[in-house]
């Protein structure tokens, strides 16, 4: 206990020194024209489009759900797992904390608490873990910008409990702690958020300028065709064999682009809108691609987080608050008034203005609608004035509410024929059948659940934590800077020494040491080993590594992935050592054994298990004159032969 008390204490101490003595510093300092500054900046950069503070915090919060789900999805795999390797380990409990805060996140209960805890503990738990990627920083990022907002005013728990009598005082209390959450206070998290994540991609570059895989462009051929990191490897090696050289061209244009876009990241951002959309749409081929073809956990699907964090700005967010669609309906028919009452709950960013017939007569001659046709069909008019009914208005709103999007294809098809005629039908018939209602359910609302934290458009100087924090970062993204190798060489080791103290108070920000896709990645598929059981009458390959090299089930969970088959992979690159069962082995096989016995109930005494180890070199990519790539086989070095209670070898065989 006394290891896990020290190991979250490495990171969490420096991290809230240098808080605590930031916020004594700056405590009567006046930010609020360096705010104010920050926000003018990001805005003239295009980065604060939108100017609705209710469907910004809207966005963010529905983000945030997805960002727990994530979360959870991911540490659920972690603590099931550890469950059945030991159920009574610290890192089991820690693991169900990180579940705990998760869920929390997701449903918006104590959101600044979680966040929090999150942001202290999540990075030193993953390294306690060996669970700790690049993705986990990624993660850390947002956290950040969740916890300093704070989120969790809308589509919360606690934006309701805030309303209760008794423990909403204590909830609205917990909220302005964090400070009130702003337009130009989002302006600014946004910016830290880019530094941090342009920096590590800067991180990550240099790291390549050593790596003669990425120098020479042929990186991605050996990732997309690697059994281990690949989805797809069958595919693109038989594709790579058949057009070496549309393949060697692809990879060499993609890990250039690749380079580029992770060096000049930040700049590209900033510069224009030109740049901007390039960068963007770089990003979000690159995340699809990580998603869909390569295998990297669950960093793709954070990062499509943060790319809507930083560059969802219009799309169905109203941006502007004043361009509503307007929907005319008639509120005394139930239907109509059902119908409104639906979309008025999916409508999440106020994008449709509801405009009940008994009440805006008025609006019907201002665009021609007469009286008959208005109480006959619903009617829509957008800020450009044009008109929507029927069949055509629904069409429209699953255009224009983001809840509604999956229904657009169906109703799309649906208009040829058979969607009108329904229609009309229904229309036709709606008093007959609904009956007709006296009292509206349906009110105007603006969803404005935060409107008892004050979240006012213009920034305050009593964001006491964000004053805090701004300095801690800015040395911390500069001590990062001078930690990079490459900056190292330039400017010499002395800066970086200086900033030892605070390395892990870095990594709270997210700024990690980060080595990916080199060498040591790169080669990953060279050595692998399968692992069999005999329960007496035939042998099951358990689902952990296939015959390839290729991942199976088993690491679908961080804890088998990363703190077992990657970390036996990483330390057995070139082949050698086989078959002697080095402490390494005999670590990641007794994981195995155990995780497979408990997880299927089974008895030691009756089974016994077989090794099999592999070695196949990576492929020869010629460029010279004619080009191919030509793919190895796969070596069968020896299979040992083990008894699970003791580890001891039955029997060991070497093949030639």
């Amino acid at each position: 206990m006394l290891q896990v008390y020290t190991n979250l204490s490495d990171y969490v101490i420096p991290f809230l020194g240098l808080i605590a003595a930031s916020s004594l510093i700056f405590y009567k300092a006046n930010f609020a024209p360096v705010f104010g500054k920050i926000y003018q900046f990001v805005q003239n950069r295009g980065l604060a489009e939108n100017q609705n503070l209710n469907s910004e915090l809207v966005k963010i919060n529905l983000l945030r759900i997805l960002l727990g789900l994530i979360l959870f999805h991911r540490t659920f795999y972690i603590a099931y797992y550890q469950f059945y390797l030991d159920a009574t380990s610290s890192s089991f409990y820690l693991s169900l904390t990180v579940l705990l805060c998760a869920g929390c996140v997701i449903i918006g209960f104590l959101t600044p608490v979680a966040t929090t805890f999150l942001l202290l503990f999540n990075i030193p738990i993953d390294n306690m873990m060996k669970t700790v990627t690049l993705g986990t920083d990624v993660l850390q990022m947002m956290i950040m910008v969740f916890c300093l907002l704070p989120a969790g005013t809308h589509l919360s728990l606690d934006s309701r409990l805030r309303k209760r009598a008794y423990i909403g005082p204590v909830i609205r209390s917990l909220y302005q702690c964090f400070g009130v959450p702003t337009l130009e206070k989002i302006a600014i998290l946004k910016l830290l958020l880019i530094l941090t994540y342009g920096s590590l991609c800067i991180y990550s570059v240099t790291m390549h300028f050593d790596d003669i895989a990425w120098l020479s462009g042929n990186a991605n051929l050996l990732v997309v065709t690697s059994s281990y990191l690949g989805k797809h490897y069958p595919f693109f090696r038989e594709w790579s064999q058949a057009s070496p050289e549309i393949a060697v061209i692809a990879s060499k244009f993609s890990i250039y682009g690749m380079m580029v876009w992770e060096l000049f990241l930040i700049p590209l951002l900033l510069w224009n809108r030109i740049t901007r959309n390039v960068a963007i749409f770089w990003g979000l081929v690159f995340f699809v691609v990580s998603t869909f073809i390569l295998q990297l956990g669950w960093l793709s699907y954070y990062e499509f987080v943060l790319w809507g964090l930083l560059f969802w700005q219009c799309h169905g967010l109203n941006p502007k608050a004043n361009t509503c669609f307007k929907l005319i309906y008639d509120d005394k028919c139930n239907l109509c008034d059902k119908t409104l009452y639906f979309i008025q709950k999916v409508d999440l960013f106020g994008v449709i203005k509801e405009t009940p017939l008994s009440v805006n007569q008025e609006i019907l001659s201002k665009y021609g609608i007469s009286r008959e046709n208005a109480y006959q069909d619903l009617y829509g008019i957008d800020p450009q004035g044009r008109i929507f009914k029927g069949y055509s208005l629904y069409l429209e709103l699953t255009k224009r509410v983001l809840l509604l999007h999956p229904l657009f294809p169906i109703l799309y098809l649906g208009k040829f024929y058979i969607g009108p005629f329904l229609y009309r039908l229904i229309a036709n018939n709606r008093i007959r059948v609904f009956g007709s209602c006296s009292v509206p359910s349906v009110k105007s609302t603006s969803n404005n659940e935060g409107d008892g934290l004050r979240a006012k458009a213009e920034i305050r100087d009593n964001q006491w934590l964000l004053k805090a924090f701004l300095p801690v970062f800015l040395i911390c993204i500069l001590s990062y800077f001078v930690r990079m190798p490459i900056v190292q060489q330039l400017i010499g080791y002395k800066p970086a020494n200086y900033s030892a103290p605070i390395r892990k108070a870095m990594n709270e920000f997210g700024m990690n040491v980060i080595n990916v896709f080199n060498y040591h990645d790169l080669h990953l598929n060279n050595s692998f080993f399968t692992v069999s059981r005999y329960d007496g009458s035939h042998w099951s390959l358990l689902p952990f590594t296939g015959k390839e090299g290729e991942r199976l089930k088993w690491h679908q969970s961080d804890r088998m992935y990363f703190a077992n088959s990657l970390l036996w992979r990483r330390s057995n690159l070139d082949g050698h050592n086989y078959c002697d069962l080095t402490e390494l082995d005999t670590n990641s096989l007794s994981e195995l054994i155990k995780l497979d016995t408990n997880l299927n109930h089974l008895d030691k005494q009756k089974l016994k298990y077989r090794v099999d180890y592999y070695y196949q070199p990576l492929p020869t990519i010629h460029t010279q004159k004619n080009y191919s790539v030509e793919f190895h086989k796969i070596n069968h070095h020896c299979t040992i032969y083990v008894e699970p209670q003791r580890l001891a070898v039955l029997k060991k065989t070497v093949h030639a």
